[in-house]
C-alpha cells in the first residue's frame, strides 16, 4: 500500500502558482511520487475550498481558470488523490518530515 500524505493548501498553491522555487520544486516532487504511485495525496474539502479562495483574492485568478487548474490537477492523478472528509490519525508533512 502506498503512503498517504495530507497535504495543505499552500503546497497545491505553490505548486500551480511556481512563485516560491524552494516550495514549488518540493510540491512538484511530491505530486511525481504520486504520479509514480509512491504516495497517495490525501486532500481535504476545507483545502480545495482554501485554494479557491486564495487564488482568486490573492493572485486575482478568474475562478473559471482556478476550477480548470484544481480539476487538472486532481484528474491527471485520479488514482492517486484521494478527497476526504476527516484527517484523523491521518500523517502529514511538516518541512519534509512526517509527523503522525
Amino acid at each position: 500500500m502506498s503512503k498517504r500524505r495530507l497535504v495543505d493548501t499552500n503546497l497545491i498553491v505553490r505548486h500551480l502558482v511556481q512563485d516560491h522555487e524552494k516550495h514549488a520544486k518540493a510540491a512538484g516532487r511530491l505530486f511525481d511520487a504520486c504520479d509514480r504511485g509512491d504516495v497517495v495525496i490525501v486532500v481535504l474539502p476545507a483545502v480545495l475550498a482554501e485554494c479557491v479562495f486564495v487564488l482568486e483574492s490573492f493572485y486575482e485568478h478568474p475562478r473559471r481558470d482556478i476550477a480548470s487548474a484544481l480539476g487538472t490537477l486532481i484528474g491527471a492523478r485520479s488514482s492517486g488523490i484521494r478527497l476526504t472528509k476527516t484527517a484523523s490519525r491521518m500523517p502529514f508533512l511538516v518541512d519534509n518530515k512526517t509527523i503522525k
